[in-house]
């Protein structure tokens, strides 16, 4: 009986064992940033920033949802 990774190494050909759809297209092309800053009182905070597919920096974007 052969593992897969001898298998590999015996034919050198790669091929996927799985096919699956994407569970989340509309998050294809999403990228993100480290966002850190520092608060008045000195305290240190980071967070992650996901922007939406094809953005430009420095530009702005309107919101889809309506807010107070």
């Amino acid at each position: 009986m052969l593992t897969r990774r001898a298998a590999f190494a015996k034919t050198g050909d790669r091929r996927a064992l799985t096919s699956f759809a994407d569970p989340a297209p509309q998050l294809a092309g999403v990228t993100k940033q480290l966002v850190t800053y520092t608060r008045k009182d000195g305290v240190q905070l980071s967070g992650t920033l996901y922007l939406p597919p094809n953005y430009r920096s420095g530009t702005r974007t309107r919101s889809r949802s309506r807010c107070c």
